[in-house]
């Protein structure tokens, strides 16, 4: 498949495998012997065998996953233009997991098994038990999310998220915005007036101007884009469960809302 430009970046064809990335100490801390019985007395056990996934892109929950034995890799899966990536490789005594684990949204990563081995599933609401009552691993576990999320935004993850619109639009900017303020692993394309003509490459992927902003979501494009329908799309917009009472709301999933989110909930 040829590649297509846009406004110098290309949304058609494939990329180049990038080579796995080797996390640094604070996104892969070595756990001592007691955080890590801490920490997998909070989860499931689970034998994998190769091949087997222990998370999805686009699995709306998902756990993280802590690794006895074994080995998983990291990947952004295939896009309509490009082929699967390699973020990263785990072995055993780390954990497989990334911000959306706090924050509600669905997986934007898989994560497949390279070597059999045992590993624990620690539940969102396990996870959340865990950090509210244990402020060691809470401290480790929440600076290693975030600054696994900080290094997906210059790789190959951000073209999980792609919003493609123009200079002048509002819309455009209010995405733009909506994805800052969430802190969202994305890319963003802006087109100016010059570059649009007489619609050139858009019409190649059967958009009209009219269509603009198109975010595409795993490869997947979602025409006049909002904040709400990609909120919607990444699970990240609020669904009531009946009957439910709770004791604070946090509007905003940002640094903001999630820094007041696990304050709150470490008060009795």
């Amino acid at each position: 498949m040829d590649a297509t430009t846009i406004g110098g970046t290309a949304v058609g064809g494939f990329e180049e495998q990038a080579e796995p990335v080797e996390m640094d100490p604070i996104m892969s801390p070595m756990l001592t012997d007691d955080q890590w019985q801490r920490l997998v007395a909070s989860g499931t056990p689970q034998d994998v065998a190769v091949g087997d996934y222990v998370f999805r892109t686009g699995d709306s929950r998902y756990d993280l996953i802590a690794i006895e034995s074994g080995e998983v890799e990291v990947l952004r899966d295939a896009l309509p233009w490009m082929g699967e990536v390699i973020i990263t490789t785990m072995g055993p005594r780390t954990f497989a997991g990334e911000l959306g684990l706090l924050n509600g949204q669905g997986a934007f990563l898989s994560a497949r098994v390279t070597k059999p081995g045992r590993v624990h599933r620690v539940t969102r609401a396990e996870l959340r038990t865990l950090m509210n009552e244990d402020d060691e691993l809470c401290d480790v576990i929440l600076h290693a999310l975030w600054a696994r999320r900080e290094s997906l935004r210059a790789g190959p993850a951000a073209m999980t998220l792609k919003f493609l619109g123009t200079t002048t639009s509002s819309d455009f900017l209010a995405l733009r915005r909506f994805a800052e303020r969430l802190d969202l692993v994305h890319k963003a394309v802006a087109l100016s007036p010059a570059e649009l003509g007489d619609l050139g490459a858009l019409d190649t992927h059967h958009f009209t101007i009219d269509d603009l902003p198109v975010a595409f979501i795993q490869g997947e494009p979602l025409v006049r884009a909002t904040p709400g329908l990609v909120a919607e799309r990444l699970g990240l917009s609020y669904q009531a469960q009946a009957d439910e009472i709770v004791d604070l709301v946090v509007v905003g999933g940002g640094p903001a809302g999630l820094a007041a989110a696990i304050y709150g909930a470490s008060r009795d």
